[in-house]
């Protein structure tokens, strides 16, 4: 049964955060071709356009006393609201179907590179679907174990890889940065899809929920901003020819504890994998719930899981079908109509009646 007591405030940051760092922990700069100095400032500016874009989504839930956006749009745009919960369920699926396709691309092209892309999907959905129907609050008791974990080795890594650390190759900006600059920008804002689930979830929370989207953006902005300098600073040119630039800054890293934290980063990016797909999985099963009345509330979860596993085999055939998904993604469509456009409509709707009753 898919119980959605209240959780914390903390709890549903973590979860937001481990999240965003399951896609962060794939970061390659190569791919922008910017300096360290040029994707700091990228970063920084980044968590306060974050912000930003949560603020609709924030005085809805202000606005609506608490409630989550969906209900929200229920209550302002009557039947239309019923579009907001087919998008949210749609774009919900699609992340839990991209997050699963990344996974497997991972562990296929690094780690198990001879095994069927069936040997990790499978097990995946099968697990996510068993921990998001013990509910949100186990989820969010998992996530914390894991953002433990996630301090306690990006910090060792940290130290471990120190003497490695060459300032030289923190280049500073320049002006040919300036395109991939803002294509950098624009794609950290349109990934920290995070904001979905967020806007679906917030009714189940205590807490201010504005200090929480603030925290959210803080903390991922300083973590995002640690692996793009191990990045820079340990790998150099060498981060030009790797897939996976910051898991060889793990691979590099040796301590008495452990050989190498190659280990210890694929252990995290599987538990970081689970949780995010557990979190997209719990806020399309309730956007589920909006279309049909099911007597048992793992019903919507199962069906949400078939779809994703569906879909996720048939995305992991061809790498075509993953830059399709990515670049999807990239243009900003699911930030742009569930976190601005129906926040806007909603308090726009909401105060036009207002309006009208006060005549």
């Amino acid at each position: 049964m898919i119980k959605l007591p209240k959780i914390s405030l903390s709890q549903l940051v973590v979860l937001l955060v481990i999240s965003r760092m399951f896609a962060m922990f794939t970061y390659k700069p190569t791919d922008y071709n910017l300096s360290a100095v040029a994707a700091g400032i990228a970063v920084a500016l980044s968590v306060v356009i974050n912000i930003l874009v949560f603020l609709p989504s924030l005085a809805v839930l202000k606005r609506f006393d608490g409630r989550n956006v969906s209900d929200s749009a229920y209550i302002a745009l009557g039947s239309g609201g019923k579009i907001f919960s087919f998008l949210s369920l749609a774009v919900c699926l699609f992340l839990a179907i991209e997050c699963l396709t990344q996974f497997e691309v991972f562990m296929t092209s690094t780690i198990y590179m001879t095994a069927s892309p069936l040997f990790f999907i499978i097990p995946m959905v099968l697990a996510a679907v068993y921990i998001s129907r013990l509910g949100v609050e186990s989820v969010a008791r998992l996530a914390s174990f894991v953002f433990g974990g996630l301090i306690f080795t990006v910090l060792a890594i940290l130290i471990a890889v120190s003497p490695e650390i060459n300032t030289v190759w923190v280049e500073g900006a320049s002006g040919s940065d300036l395109p991939a600059f803002f294509r950098f920008l624009l794609e950290n804002i349109s990934s920290t899809t995070e904001i979905i689930p967020f806007m679906i979830l917030a009714s189940n929370t205590k807490g201010d929920l504005k200090r929480g989207a603030v925290s959210f953006c803080i903390i991922i902005g300083v973590l995002f901003q640690l692996i793009s300098f191990l990045t820079f600073a340990v790998l150099g040119n060498y981060r030009e020819t790797v897939m996976f630039p910051f898991y060889t800054v793990a691979a590099m890293a040796e301590s008495t504890l452990t050989e190498r934290f190659n280990s210890a980063y694929t252990a995290l990016w599987v538990f970081m994998a689970v949780i995010r797909l557990c979190l997209y999985l719990l806020a399309a099963a309730k956007s589920v719930r909006r279309f049909y009345v099911f007597k048992n509330d793992t019903v919507p979860l199962l069906i949400c899981g078939a779809v994703v596993l569906f879909f996720s085999i048939f995305t992991t055939q061809k790498i075509t079908y993953v830059n399709i998904m990515y670049y999807f993604l990239m243009t900003g469509i699911p930030i742009i109509l569930l976190a601005l456009v129906f926040p806007i409509s909603i308090l726009a709707v909401r105060k036009s009646k207002e309006r009208r009753k006060d005549k």
